[in-house]
């Protein structure tokens, strides 16, 4: 996934998952850079609305982006609101682009054996392919990768070559048509029962 989708695009993707999944109440584990995206925001907006009578619902949040995660703090939170009377979420969504903050919880979370089939994980925003690596992928976790986008450059570069392989195929081919000198107009034809065109024949 690119980086610069917008944060609309993401909640779209994350409502998608939520929805055809049938997972109407989940809890958030808030890293540092969650609120750079402005995502959760808009999910509790987007999912009072877009769901009809069966409204997506932020059940409670733990908010780690302003201290350094303890693992005390993390397992506290996920006892509490896994071990209560009624049914626990079926999802936990994990904002955040902090690697060390999400390994932490994921770490937290295995321990306590709030992994499949009790609960899924899901990965609020992308992350790069090095930094999922590096946190250490529990069973069942849902994540997408970032990747950089590449400079015009190289497309342009990719179509030229494109574009080349192509005239030389058609050269080695039909040089009679692909090589006419002294033509202004390559939809000319030296020959009126010649078909087709240098220059059709080229854009075949």
């Amino acid at each position: 996934m690119t980086t610069r989708i917008p944060s609309t695009g993401l909640v779209e993707l994350l409502l998608a998952v939520l929805q055809r999944s049938g997972w109407e109440e989940s809890m958030a584990v808030l890293c540092q850079g969650w609120e750079d995206a402005g995502l959760l925001d808009l999910l509790k907006l987007q999912g009072r609305s877009d769901w009809g009578p069966s409204q997506w619902h932020m059940r409670a949040a733990l908010n780690l982006s302003h201290s350094t995660p303890h693992v005390a703090n993390i397992s506290d939170f996920l006892s509490e609101h896994f071990n209560q009377d009624h049914s626990p979420p079926a999802s936990v969504l994990l904002f955040g682009a902090d690697p060390e903050c999400a390994s932490s919880v994921l770490r937290s979370a295995h321990d306590l054996g709030l992994t499949l089939p009790t609960v899924h994980w899901i990965m609020g925003q992308p992350l790069s392919p090095d930094a999922l690596h590096s946190i250490g992928l529990p069973l069942g976790l849902l994540a997408y990768g970032e990747v950089d986008r590449k400079p015009l450059d190289y497309y342009i570069r990719d179509a030229l070559q494109l574009v080349n392989r192509a005239v030389t195929a058609a050269t080695v081919v039909r040089p009679d048509l692909a090589l006419i000198q002294n033509m202004v107009n390559c939809f000319d034809k030296p020959n009126k029962h010649e078909l087709p065109s240098s220059g059709q024949y080229i854009a075949r």
